[in-house]
Order: structure tokens, then C-alpha cells, then sequence
């Protein structure tokens, strides 16, 4: 059934690198999608890197939108710039195309792929829910947040596992120091505030990992700045990575870290 309206779907995100970029290529890649068409957005007020789709071959489609615009003017926007058409399926992983939906009261099929275990994601879940067909969860954790959010729409949401590369792994290191990995884009909420104080706190114990944290984002001059004063030389800050690169690191290290809303 995808293969039959591949064609027809239509993937929407924001316009930066980062993890959401990569679950939608590995989406594409591992499901036989790249007929299908990429909608990047961004808000032009804001300064990020932009996502890289060079490497699929697939219909990619750029919108800007301003803050200062009222919101039906961004959703008639996002609409033309989009090119989709009555019968286009819209894959959403975030806010803008599902207020497109709404504002302009489209009838297209809509399914949101929730993309991690925030309450961003479930809040635009459930107050959308009227304009989306089904849910995608990620993990086992998203899905049974989300059936008890919305336990009405328990037929309509999915566990789906996406597909992601796969890569030989060292042997198991029974040795200290461990090494210890951490990705995500370093801004407020992502939890690389909780690398450094976790790294603290064993020091203190008396155990000493060794970690590599990967990404780059606003809080990167700072984070670079703390470990230097605290001279947490066991840390190494290595900013942004590609798919490749990163899958080799991946390879060398013991422990993927990483933080979930409390």
C-alpha cells in the first residue's frame, strides 16, 4: 500500500540538522520512499544549519515562514511552497504542517510520526488530534504514553520501529575507563546540562568514564567553557558529526546516554 501512493506522500520538517532529519532519510531509505516528496520549513528569524537531503533522491521542497506573519498567512504559505495536492498524504513530525491542516481545513490524510518522549510531541498529539489519522510511535515508552493520553484513539496509533543503518559493533570492554556517548543538539532541554553533572558526581565516587559528547547547537560555547573550568579532561566535545562518522563512533564506545523529560 505505501509502495502503491509512495508518489503521493509527502514528509514535512523543519530545515535544521539534527535527529529529526535523520529518522526522516533513515525512513526513506529503509522503506523504498524516495519517490515520495520532502518539505524542509524554517522560521527565517532563526539561525540554524540546514538539513542535508543531497544524499536522497527524493522531491525536495523549501518554505520559509516569519513569526511575525499571523498564522494563516505562514499555513497559506507552507501550502503553495509545499505543491501538495487534495490527494496527498502529509507525514508530520511537527507543528507547522499541522497547523496548515487545520487553518485551511484540508482534508488530506495526516500521520504524525512522534518522534520522542516530550511533552512537545504529545501536546501537539492530542491537541491535533481531530486532523490526524494516525500516530507513529517510536519506542515502546511514546506508545503507551500516547494510548494513555488518548485511549479513544488506541486503534489509530502504531509502534513502529524506524529503520536505521546497521554497523559492527567492538567487543564488549571489560576495562575501565568505560566510554560513554552522548548525541543531541546542545540547547536547553536536551540534557547536556545532566552529562556534566552525572560526569561530577562519579568523579566524586570515584569513577572516571570517558565521554564523547556529539552535536552542536546555542548552548555549545558554554558547555565548551564548563568542561575547561571544571578541567573535566575526560570529556570530549566534538560538535557536529555526519551519519557516517557518527556510525563509526557509535562503534567504539560501551554506553549510549541519554535524558527523557521527567
Amino acid at each position: 500500500m505505501i509502495e502503491k501512493h509512495q508518489n503521493l506522500i509527502c514528509f514535512f520538517l523543519p530545515d535544521a540538522l539534527g535527529g529529526v532529519e535523520s529518522v526522516v532519510k533513515n525512513i526513506i531509505k529503509g522503506s523504498n520512499l524516495e519517490q515520495s516528496s520532502v518539505v524542509l520549513y524554517k522560521n527565517e528569524n532563526e539561525h540554524r544549519k540546514t538539513a542535508n537531503f543531497s544524499s536522497i533522491k527524493c522531491h525536495i521542497k523549501n518554505s520559509t515562514f516569519s513569526s511575525l506573519n499571523n498564522a494563516y498567512y505562514n499555513a497559506k504559505k507552507l501550502y503553495r511552497d509545499s505543491g501538495i495536492t487534495k490527494d496527498s498524504i502529509i507525514v508530520s513530525t511537527d507543528s507547522e504542517e499541522q497547523n496548515m491542516v487545520q487553518l485551511l481545513e484540508l482534508s488530506n490524510r495526516l500521520v504524525f510520526i512522534v518522534l520522542g518522549d516530550f511533552n512537545h510531541y504529545y501536546n501537539l498529539a492530542f491537541n491535533n488530534q481531530g486532523v490526524i489519522e494516525s500516530f507513529i510511535a517510536i519506542s515502546e515508552e511514546i506508545y503507551s504514553n500516547l494510548v494513555k493520553l488518548m485511549p479513544h484513539r488506541k486503534n489509530d496509533i502504531f509502534k513502529i520501529y524506524f529503520p536505521t543503518p546497521s554497523f559492527s559493533a567492538t567487543k564488549w570492554n571489560n576495562k575501565l575507563p568505560r566510554k560513554v556517548i552522548f548525541v543531541a543538539r546542545l540547547e536547553k532541554g536536551k540534557g547536556i546540562e545532566h552529562v556534566l553533572e552525572l560526569n561530577e558526581a562519579l568523579i566524586k565516587r570515584k569513577v572516571k568514564l570517558k565521554f564523547s559528547i556529539v552535536g552542536s547547537g546555542p548552548l555549545f560555547k558554554q558547555t565548551e567553557k564548563k568542561i575547561a573550568e571544571n578541567r573535566f579532561d575526560n570529556i570530549k566535545l566534538l560538535g557536529f558529526l555526519s551519519s557516517k562518522e557518527l556510525l563509526e563512533l557509535y562503534a567504539t564506545h560501551d554506553i549510549f546516554l541519554m535524558f527523557g523529560e521527567s
